[in-house]
């Protein structure tokens, strides 16, 4: 249920709940399954940490801290080695976070990809990309510099924050997990869009 500010993953309102619950007793709903994202934190040749997230991973530099070098990998294939503040990488799901103030797209729910968005990269000509669903992309850490000892910080949905060092890679697939969403009805994600979004709008 939306009781926040935004709340895109939720189309219920507070003054709809009851009949929204009635409607989930009479079966009157559906169930809407999101693609998942498995993180692997490699250091030093070993996992060292696992995580799964519905939205999206961000690799950040710290408050204080200055940009870091990134090296982007897909299916063992160099994408880009860059500066930035941070990456994303992100689940369609995901695309209406953070991945979306940091200028990247919009994905359908349904859509078999991912998206990764540099967060202010210190080129103008590095745009976000949408990758295949069953993509393995590898994010390195090459450098990083600022006052603190572990400037760069991997934080998974928002929620969990770990310091990273320079070396560690971020290994990230689609995971064998899904969540599931109950939906009243066929458009809630582009009702979202226009109401919440204001998408399409003049």
């Amino acid at each position: 249920m939306n009781l926040g500010s935004l709340g895109f993953l939720t189309e219920v309102r507070l003054a709809n709940l009851y009949p929204t619950l009635e409607g989930w007793c009479a079966n009157c709903c559906a169930i809407d399954e999101r693609t998942m994202l498995h993180t692997e934190l490699w250091r030093g040749g070993k996992c060292v940490s696992d995580f799964e997230a519905v939205n999206d991973i961000v690799l950040s530099k710290s408050a204080i801290a200055r940009m870091v070098e990134f090296a982007i990998e897909l299916d063992s294939m160099l994408v880009a080695r860059f500066r930035a503040d941070g990456v994303i990488v992100a689940t369609p799901t995901g695309s209406t976070a953070y991945t979306l103030a940091a200028n990247g797209p919009i994905l359908v729910p349904g859509v078999d990809a991912l998206v990764i968005t540099p967060i202010c990269p210190h080129l103008l000509t590095l745009r976000p990309i949408v990758v295949p669903g069953d993509a393995s992309l590898t994010l390195r850490i090459e450098g990083q510099s600022g006052s603190m000892p572990n400037p760069t910080i991997l934080t998974v949905d928002g929620q969990q924050a770990v310091d990273l060092r320079v070396g560690d890679e971020l290994r990230c697939h689609r995971s064998e997990y899904a969540v599931k969403l109950v939906r009243l009805g066929g458009n809630g994600f582009f009702d979202a869009l226009r109401s919440k979004l204001k998408w399409g709008e003049r």
